[in-house]
């Protein structure tokens, strides 16, 4: 199957964006993110919409790694670079890999932008 460049970057970008943010932000059925943001100590803090540690005195390494799975730009660019390595391998593995978080990223854009049309507050916006 002969599948276009545009195509691929599309799926590999919505999929990269899709996972990210599941590992930055989102908690997952069974815990597992949560638990291993609680054990780097990393708290969410919505004012700046990001996670703090939140006990003093711990590892620096934990603490950056925290820092790194909490943020969706960082971990964007290694989930991005995993799915480019795997796409130069095999353009189908990456594809069948990518394939269903890219399609769950387009569910949650159009749920986005049906609760943004149907929102009251006009100080609202897309996905924040």
């Amino acid at each position: 199957m002969e599948i276009s460049i545009f195509l691929l970057v599309l799926t590999l970008g919505l999929a990269t964006w899709r996972v990210s943010s599941i590992i930055a932000y989102e908690d997952d059925p069974f815990g597992i993110l949560t638990k291993i943001r609680e054990a780097t100590n990393l708290e969410w803090f919505d004012e700046h919409d990001r996670f703090l540690p939140i006990k003093t005195g711990d590892s620096v390494w934990r603490h950056r790694f925290g820092e790194l799975i909490s943020c969706l730009h960082c971990t964007s660019v290694w989930i991005g670079i995993a799915y480019t390595t795997v796409a130069f391998l095999s353009t189908q593995v990456a594809l069948a890999l990518s394939l269903p978080f890219a399609l769950s990223a387009v569910a949650v854009i159009i749920k986005e932008v049906m609760d943004y049309g149907e929102s009251d507050d006009t100080n609202s916006s897309l996905f924040g």
